[in-house]
């Protein structure tokens, strides 16, 4: 861990450095946007990195199923492992 962040680096994986946007984020983000403005999106809970190293997290609105949102919480772990390559699918 570094004294700037809060981030701890995985054996085999580098803290992103770039400041150049990510197109792929930004086609995401504006997917996203485009759902909540249409009124399909209805809740959002999101986490990532700063070009610094901080951490963000969001929360708009809540959801009304509690349960829901939790599992939906809870299958992030795995998901993501698994898009990364950390764990097999």
């Amino acid at each position: 861990m570094t004294e700037q962040n809060n981030i701890y680096v995985m054996p085999g994986a580098h803290a992103p450095v770039s400041t150049e946007p990510d197109e792929r984020l930004v086609a995401q983000l504006r997917d996203m946007l485009a759902m909540a403005e249409s009124g399909q999106l209805r809740s959002l809970v999101a986490t990532g990195f700063l070009a610094n190293g901080d951490r963000l997290t969001a929360w708009a609105t809540t959801h009304e199923n509690v349960a829901e949102m939790m599992g939906a919480l809870t299958l992030l772990p795995i998901g993501y492992a698994i898009r990364t390559g950390i764990a097999a699918g």
